[in-house]
Protein backbone atom coordinates (compact mmCIF):
# COMPACT_ATOMS: atom_id res chain seq x y z
CA UNK A 1 0.00 0.00 0.00
CA UNK A 2 1.58 3.47 -0.94
CA UNK A 3 2.45 6.36 1.72
CA UNK A 4 0.51 9.22 1.63
CA UNK A 5 1.72 11.84 -0.93
CA UNK A 6 0.00 15.00 0.89
CA UNK A 7 -0.20 16.11 4.19
CA UNK A 8 -3.42 14.70 5.93
CA UNK A 9 -5.58 17.48 8.42
CA UNK A 10 -5.34 15.87 12.07
CA UNK A 11 -9.35 15.93 11.76
CA UNK A 12 -9.45 13.10 8.99
CA UNK A 13 -6.13 11.55 10.76
CA UNK A 14 -8.74 11.09 14.36
CA UNK A 15 -11.81 9.55 11.68
CA UNK A 16 -9.38 6.90 10.24
CA UNK A 17 -7.74 6.09 13.31
CA UNK A 18 -10.48 5.58 15.67
CA UNK A 19 -14.05 4.15 15.85
CA UNK A 20 -15.26 7.31 13.97
CA UNK A 21 -13.94 5.96 10.69
CA UNK A 22 -17.02 3.46 10.69
CA UNK A 23 -19.71 6.82 11.29
CA UNK A 24 -21.38 7.77 7.97
CA UNK A 25 -21.79 10.97 8.97
CA UNK A 26 -18.01 11.29 8.68
CA UNK A 27 -18.07 10.64 4.41
CA UNK A 28 -18.70 14.01 3.37
CA UNK A 29 -15.38 14.58 5.25
CA UNK A 30 -13.75 11.96 3.48
CA UNK A 31 -15.04 13.00 -0.17
CA UNK A 32 -14.07 16.55 0.13
CA UNK A 33 -10.54 15.31 1.66
CA UNK A 34 -10.21 13.13 -1.57
CA UNK A 35 -11.25 16.57 -3.62
CA UNK A 36 -8.50 17.85 -1.75
CA UNK A 37 -6.06 15.25 -3.05
CA UNK A 38 -7.19 15.88 -6.41
CA UNK A 39 -6.55 20.08 -5.87
CA UNK A 40 -3.48 19.06 -4.70
CA UNK A 41 -1.98 16.21 -6.95
CA UNK A 42 -1.69 13.70 -3.58
CA UNK A 43 -2.70 10.55 -3.05
CA UNK A 44 -4.02 9.48 0.42
CA UNK A 45 -5.12 5.40 -0.01
CA UNK A 46 -6.02 4.52 3.82
CA UNK A 47 -8.58 7.60 3.68
CA UNK A 48 -9.69 6.69 0.30
CA UNK A 49 -10.32 3.02 1.57
CA UNK A 50 -12.13 3.75 4.87
CA UNK A 51 -13.81 6.11 2.62
CA UNK A 52 -14.76 3.16 -0.30
CA UNK A 53 -15.49 0.77 3.33
CA UNK A 54 -18.15 3.65 4.35
CA UNK A 55 -19.79 3.22 1.11
CA UNK A 56 -19.79 -0.67 1.43
CA UNK A 57 -22.17 -0.31 4.56
CA UNK A 58 -24.29 2.80 3.27
CA UNK A 59 -25.54 1.69 0.10
CA UNK A 60 -27.80 4.98 0.24
CA UNK A 61 -24.54 7.06 0.45
CA UNK A 62 -22.68 5.70 -2.85
CA UNK A 63 -21.36 8.08 -5.36
CA UNK A 64 -19.98 6.49 -8.42
CA UNK A 65 -18.24 9.40 -9.45
CA UNK A 66 -16.16 9.40 -6.32
CA UNK A 67 -15.47 5.71 -6.37
CA UNK A 68 -13.99 6.49 -10.00
CA UNK A 69 -11.60 9.38 -8.75
CA UNK A 70 -10.47 6.84 -5.63
CA UNK A 71 -9.48 4.24 -8.46
CA UNK A 72 -8.56 6.78 -10.81
CA UNK A 73 -5.94 7.75 -8.01
CA UNK A 74 -4.66 4.52 -7.29
CA UNK A 75 -4.37 3.57 -10.77
CA UNK A 76 -1.75 5.90 -10.79
CA UNK A 77 -0.23 4.65 -8.18
CA UNK A 78 1.04 1.29 -9.92
CA UNK A 79 2.99 -1.35 -9.20
CA UNK A 80 1.47 -0.51 -5.57
CA UNK A 81 -1.55 -2.86 -4.99
CA UNK A 82 -3.58 -0.10 -4.66
CA UNK A 83 -6.13 -0.33 -7.21
CA UNK A 84 -6.67 -3.87 -6.31
CA UNK A 85 -7.15 -3.07 -2.75
CA UNK A 86 -9.72 -0.17 -3.46
CA UNK A 87 -11.32 -3.22 -5.62
CA UNK A 88 -11.98 -5.62 -3.09
CA UNK A 89 -14.28 -3.77 -1.02
CA UNK A 90 -16.59 -3.10 -4.24
CA UNK A 91 -19.86 -5.21 -4.83
CA UNK A 92 -20.80 -6.37 -7.85
CA UNK A 93 -22.98 -3.74 -9.02
CA UNK A 94 -20.67 -1.25 -8.72
CA UNK A 95 -17.98 -3.55 -10.68
CA UNK A 96 -20.38 -3.10 -13.59
CA UNK A 97 -21.00 0.56 -13.90
CA UNK A 98 -19.72 1.47 -16.98
CA UNK A 99 -17.12 3.81 -15.83
CA UNK A 100 -15.76 1.33 -13.08
CA UNK A 101 -15.42 -1.21 -15.66
CA UNK A 102 -13.49 1.00 -18.28
CA UNK A 103 -11.07 1.93 -15.04
CA UNK A 104 -10.57 -1.64 -14.42
CA UNK A 105 -9.46 -2.15 -18.36
CA UNK A 106 -7.24 0.47 -17.55
CA UNK A 107 -5.64 -0.73 -15.18
CA UNK A 108 -5.11 -4.21 -17.01
CA UNK A 109 -3.16 -2.14 -19.45
CA UNK A 110 -0.85 -0.64 -17.41
CA UNK A 111 -0.20 -3.54 -15.36
CA UNK A 112 0.63 -5.34 -18.51
CA UNK A 113 2.90 -2.19 -19.43
CA UNK A 114 0.78 -2.33 -22.67
CA UNK A 115 1.09 1.93 -22.54
CA UNK A 116 0.23 2.22 -26.04
CA UNK A 117 -3.30 0.34 -26.07
CA UNK A 118 -3.61 2.68 -22.79
CA UNK A 119 -3.39 5.59 -24.40
CA UNK A 120 -5.64 4.46 -27.06
CA UNK A 121 -8.01 3.27 -24.63
CA UNK A 122 -8.34 6.31 -22.80
CA UNK A 123 -9.42 8.47 -26.05
CA UNK A 124 -11.82 5.70 -27.09
CA UNK A 125 -14.62 7.15 -25.98
CA UNK A 126 -16.43 9.45 -23.64
CA UNK A 127 -16.84 7.40 -21.01
CA UNK A 128 -13.21 6.25 -20.21
CA UNK A 129 -12.51 10.49 -20.04
CA UNK A 130 -15.91 10.67 -17.78
CA UNK A 131 -14.02 8.18 -15.39
CA UNK A 132 -10.64 10.26 -15.27
CA UNK A 133 -12.32 13.52 -15.02
CA UNK A 134 -11.80 13.98 -11.56
CA UNK A 135 -8.46 14.03 -11.30
CA UNK A 136 -7.32 16.92 -13.51
CA UNK A 137 -3.98 15.75 -13.51
CA UNK A 138 -4.10 12.32 -14.25
CA UNK A 139 -2.55 12.48 -17.92
CA UNK A 140 0.56 13.93 -15.90
CA UNK A 141 0.31 11.30 -13.41
CA UNK A 142 0.42 8.53 -15.88
CA UNK A 143 3.06 9.95 -17.59
CA UNK A 144 5.02 10.13 -14.46
CA UNK A 145 4.17 6.57 -13.61
CA UNK A 146 5.52 5.22 -17.50
CA UNK A 147 8.56 7.65 -17.28
CA UNK A 148 9.46 5.21 -14.49
CA UNK A 149 8.95 2.36 -16.28
CA UNK A 150 11.21 3.71 -18.94
CA UNK A 151 13.82 5.03 -16.37
CA UNK A 152 13.77 1.28 -15.28
CA UNK A 153 14.08 -0.58 -19.04
CA UNK A 154 16.02 1.33 -21.20
CA UNK A 155 19.71 2.71 -21.61
CA UNK A 156 18.36 4.05 -24.79
CA UNK A 157 15.64 4.89 -26.74
CA UNK A 158 14.00 5.95 -30.31
CA UNK A 159 11.89 9.38 -30.16
CA UNK A 160 8.98 7.23 -32.03
CA UNK A 161 8.31 4.82 -29.23
CA UNK A 162 8.83 7.15 -26.38
CA UNK A 163 6.21 9.00 -28.11
CA UNK A 164 4.03 6.25 -28.48
CA UNK A 165 4.54 5.15 -25.10
CA UNK A 166 3.66 8.73 -23.52
CA UNK A 167 0.89 9.76 -25.97
CA UNK A 168 3.07 13.12 -26.54
CA UNK A 169 4.72 14.86 -29.65
CA UNK A 170 6.92 17.44 -30.96
CA UNK A 171 7.23 20.35 -28.54
CA UNK A 172 5.52 18.56 -25.36
CA UNK A 173 7.58 15.72 -25.89
CA UNK A 174 10.80 17.75 -25.62
CA UNK A 175 9.41 19.58 -22.26
CA UNK A 176 8.64 16.13 -21.29
CA UNK A 177 12.17 14.39 -22.15
CA UNK A 178 13.55 17.55 -20.80
CA UNK A 179 12.32 17.37 -17.70
CA UNK A 180 13.60 14.24 -17.18
CA UNK A 181 17.08 14.84 -17.48
CA UNK A 182 17.11 12.65 -20.72
CA UNK A 183 19.24 13.71 -24.17
CA UNK A 184 18.36 13.33 -27.33
CA UNK A 185 20.46 12.84 -30.31
CA UNK A 186 19.85 11.97 -33.97
CA UNK A 187 16.25 10.93 -33.01
CA UNK A 188 17.68 8.80 -29.78
CA UNK A 189 16.71 9.32 -26.54
CA UNK A 190 19.54 8.26 -23.95
CA UNK A 191 18.52 7.54 -19.94
CA UNK A 192 20.84 7.96 -17.39
CA UNK A 193 22.29 4.63 -16.10
CA UNK A 194 20.85 3.87 -12.67
CA UNK A 195 20.61 0.22 -10.38
CA UNK A 196 17.94 -0.93 -12.71
CA UNK A 197 18.49 -0.27 -16.41
CA UNK A 198 22.59 -0.35 -15.80
CA UNK A 199 22.81 -4.58 -16.57
CA UNK A 200 20.73 -4.48 -19.44
CA UNK A 201 21.50 -4.07 -22.97
CA UNK A 202 20.28 -1.55 -25.22
CA UNK A 203 16.99 -2.25 -26.20
CA UNK A 204 16.19 -2.94 -29.98
CA UNK A 205 12.79 -4.02 -30.44
CA UNK A 206 9.63 -3.08 -29.12
CA UNK A 207 8.43 -6.88 -28.45
CA UNK A 208 11.40 -7.35 -26.06
CA UNK A 209 10.79 -3.34 -24.77
CA UNK A 210 7.39 -5.29 -23.65
CA UNK A 211 8.40 -7.86 -21.99
CA UNK A 212 10.71 -6.06 -20.30
CA UNK A 213 8.06 -3.51 -19.33
CA UNK A 214 5.95 -6.35 -18.05
CA UNK A 215 7.95 -8.43 -15.74
CA UNK A 216 9.07 -4.95 -13.86
CA UNK A 217 5.36 -4.04 -13.33
CA UNK A 218 4.94 -7.51 -12.22
CA UNK A 219 7.59 -8.12 -10.08
CA UNK A 220 6.69 -5.19 -8.17
CA UNK A 221 3.25 -6.23 -8.06
CA UNK A 222 4.19 -8.94 -6.07
CA UNK A 223 5.46 -7.57 -3.75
Amino acid sequence: MSAPTIARPEAINTIVNGIDRYNPANIALLEEYLAEQCRQSGSDLQVNLALLKLYQFNDEAVKLDVIATVLAKALVMSPEPDFNLCLYLLNGQIIADEKIACLIALQQLVEEARFVEFWAALEANEVSREAVSGMPDFDTAMRKLIAGVVTAVYQTVSVSVLEKQLNLKGKDLDQFIAAQGWAVQDGVVSIPLNEENEAKSSVTTEALELNQMTKILAHANAH
